[in-house]
C-alpha cells in the first residue's frame, strides 16, 4: 500500500507502466484494498482492465504474513476502531499494556468482531466492493477469502471457509502468483530481482513505519496464555493453511532459479558490505523527500498538518499518500517494507510496493 505511488509514476519503467483506471470497480489508487478486491471478484484478468493493459504481460506478486502476527499488527494498528465500543476499550488497555499474557480467550473474540466484522452481517450490501472493510485490516481470514474468492456479504463463507476454500486459495496462489513471506522479506526481494532480470546492486530493503514497542515474534506467542494461543490458531487456521502453501511455493519459486543461484545471491544480499551501501542510499531517498516536500511547501503546493487548505493550483496529488504520512503499526500485510530502486542520476528513486 505505501509503494502504490509507483504504478502512476512516468519516471518510472518495470517493464512498461500502465496507469490505473480508478473508478468506483478498480478503486481511486491501486493500494492494497482495491488490489486485492479487484482479484477476489475478477481474478487476473480484472488487473488487465483497472491496468489498462491489453497484453499478456501482467504478473502478480504477493507477500503474506504469519496469520497470528498480521492479526496483532492490526490491532495495534487499528487501535482507533477499538476505541469507538466500550468492550473493546478495555481490550485497548491490555495492548497498550504490552503485556500479551493479561489477553483472555474472550478478548480475541472482541478483536475480531471490532476490527474484522467476524460473525456479523452485511446489511444493505455495506461489504459490496469490500467497503465494510475500508476502514479496517480487513476480513479474519483474508488470505482465504481473496484468494478463493469469497463473497464477503455471506459471514458463513467469509468466516467459516471450508477445506475446499482452502484448496482453492492455494491453487490461485499457486498459478497467478509469485509469492513471498514477510517473514523472509530479504529472499522475496532477491527472488524478484532474479525474476525480473535487475542487478542486485541496485535493490535494497528498508524496513519502516514500524511500531518497535509492541511484542512480535516469539516474545509474542510465548507470552499468551496456551487457551488464547489454541483459540486465536482455531480462529485463523485457514488463513494459516494457506501460509503454509505460501512458504512451499516460496521454495518452489526459488528453485526455478536454479538453489544455488538464489542462495548466492541471497548471501550478497544479506552482507555487511551490502547493508551498508543501502544504508547510504536509503539516507539519499530520505534526503531528496525532504527536499522536494520543502519546495512544495515553498510553493504552496501541498497541505501540511495545522496550516489549513489547500492552497495554489498545482497540489501534487502523487505527494498527498507518501510513506511517513501514516499514523499506527506497520502495514499489516507487508510488515511495513518497501524495496527501494536507484534510478539514473537526477531522476527520482523508485519502488516496488
Amino acid at each position: 500500500r505505501h509503494c502504490s505511488d509507483i504504478i502512476k509514476s512516468p519516471e518510472i519503467g518495470l517493464g512498461g507502466v500502465f496507469p490505473w483506471k480508478g473508478g468506483p470497480y478498480c478503486g481511486p489508487l491501486p493500494h492494497e484494498h482495491a488490489t486485492m478486491n479487484v482479484y477476489r471478484t475478477r481474478g487476473l484478468n480484472g488487473f488487465h482492465s483497472c491496468t489498462m493493459n491489453r497484453t499478456n504481460l501482467i504478473q502478480l506478486y504477493t507477500v503474506l504474513r504469519n496469520p497470528i502476527e498480521r492479526f496483532f499488527s492490526g490491532a495495534y494498528f487499528w487501535k482507533k476502531e477499538l476505541a469507538k465500543h466500550e468492550d473493546s476499550r478495555a481490550v485497548q488497555i491490555k495492548l497498550d499494556s504490552g503485556n500479551p499474557s493479561l489477553l483472555e480467550r474472550a478478548d480475541i473474540d472482541v478483536l475480531a468482531r471490532a476490527l474484522h466484522w467476524y460473525g456479523k452481517g452485511t446489511d444493505k450490501g455495506a461489504c459490496r466492493r469490500g467497503n465494510c472493510f475500508s476502514a479496517r485490516p480487513g476480513p479474519l481470514l483474508q488470505f482465504t477469502a481473496v484468494l478463493s474468492k469469497v463473497d464477503l456479504n455471506d459471514p458463513e463463507a467469509r468466516d467459516s471457509p471450508g477445506r475446499e476454500r482452502v484448496e482453492a486459495g492455494c491453487a490461485n496462489l499457486a498459478r497467478d502468483f509469485r509469492v513471498g513471506v514477510a517473514e523472509h522479506m530479504d529472499s522475496f526481494v532477491v527472488m524478484t530481482a532474479l525474476d525480473q532480470q535487475w542487478e542486485l546492486e541496485t535493490v535494497c530493503l528498508e524496513n519502516f513505519h514500524m511500531n518497535k514497542k509492541r511484542p512480535r515474534g516469539e516474545n509474542l506467542l510465548s507470552k499468551l496464555k496456551p487457551e488464547v494461543l489454541s483459540h486465536l490458531e482455531n480462529l485463523l487456521a485457514p488463513d494459516l493453511q494457506v501460509y503454509d502453501c505460501a512458504l512451499s511455493q516460496h521454495e518452489l519459486q526459488i528453485a526455478q532459479h536454479g538453489k544455488g543461484k538464489h542462495e548466492a545471491a541471497l548471501a550478497l544480499f544479506q552482507s555487511d558490505r551490502f547493508q551498508r551501501l543501502c544504508e547510504a542510499r536509503q539516507q539519499a531517498v530520505k534526503n531528496h523527500v525532504a527536499k522536494r516536500r520543502a519546495e512544495d511547501k515553498r510553493l504552496g503546493r501541498r497541505k501540511f498538518k495545522g496550516e489549513g487548505e489547500w492552497v495554489g493550483n498545482e497540489a501534487s496529488p502523487r505527494m498527498q499518500g507518501e510513506p511517513g504520512d501514516e499514523v499506527g503499526d506497520e502495514d499489516e500485510l507487508g510488515g511495513g517494507k518497501c524495496v527501494l530502486d536507484k534510478t539514473d542520476k537526477g531522476s527520482r528513486p523508485r519502488a516496488l510496493g
